[in-house]
């Protein structure tokens, strides 16, 4: 039985790279809503777990009992640890006061909320995480987000926001109630965020807010209509 849960979730965890999860996607459509078939992954590991320790109970039951045992537990548990271990790289971290160009937001009117830099589709996640985690505080609705998954629609919109500020992403944004946005200064080099701010102020439309003086997060806001 666990020699079976083992293959199934392997071939699962491979999502649609694999015939046989296709198959499963119209047998159980409810799995359409799991956002990573990368997660199958837990149980196959759940199964090489219990096979394991199966083997493990097996060989040191083989072996002649007293010190030979021990040693041959310790020798397991040591194949065990070199196994897990990791080497764990430096946290980011994370800020724990409102940037003020989300408290500035946080006052304002209802309205969706873009921030930029936007990333590419062929290069996600970009900054999508960080300002997923910055959105927590102003309380607005975010077109930016971070995912496993990312719906079509989503990388339609990064397609077109190459062009930015086009008629084209311009619609799709106010089709999304996009009102406010935010163009992160410290994330350009100095000409690209120059040419940006100055497509932008002669973009009939989106009208600009100013210059949010905060050393640690400089950001130039620019509104809407």
């Amino acid at each position: 039985m666990y020699a079976v849960v083992l293959v199934a979730s392997t071939t699962l965890a491979l999502g649609t790279n694999s015939p046989a999860y296709r198959l499963a996607l119209a047998l159980a459509p409810p799995l359409q809503g799991l956002r990573a078939p990368a997660r199958f992954g837990m149980v196959a590991a759940l199964g090489l777990a219990v096979l394991a320790s199966f083997g493990a109970a097996r060989l040191i039951a083989r072996t002649s009992r007293g010190m030979r045992q021990h040693l041959a537990g310790v020798a397991l548990c040591t194949l065990v640890m070199v196994e897990y271990a990791s080497n764990v790289a430096p946290l980011h971290p994370w800020p724990q006061r409102s940037p003020l160009y989300a408290t500035w937001l946080r006052q304002q009117p209802p309205g969706s909320v873009l921030d930029l830099p936007i990333a590419r589709a062929s290069a996600l996640p970009h900054h999508e995480a960080e300002w997923s985690f910055y959105a927590r505080f102003h309380d607005h609705p975010l077109v930016n987000g971070y995912s496993g998954y990312y719906p079509p629609e989503y990388i339609a919109l990064l397609g077109q926001m190459v062009y930015f500020p086009n008629a084209v992403s311009l619609a799709m944004l106010r089709d999304r109630h996009v009102r406010y946005i935010v163009v992160h200064v410290d994330r350009y080099a100095p000409a690209d965020y120059m040419a940006l701010e100055a497509r932008l102020l002669q973009t009939p439309g989106v009208t600009a807010v100013g210059l949010v003086p905060d050393r640690e997060f400089p950001a130039s806001i620019f509104v809407l209509h």
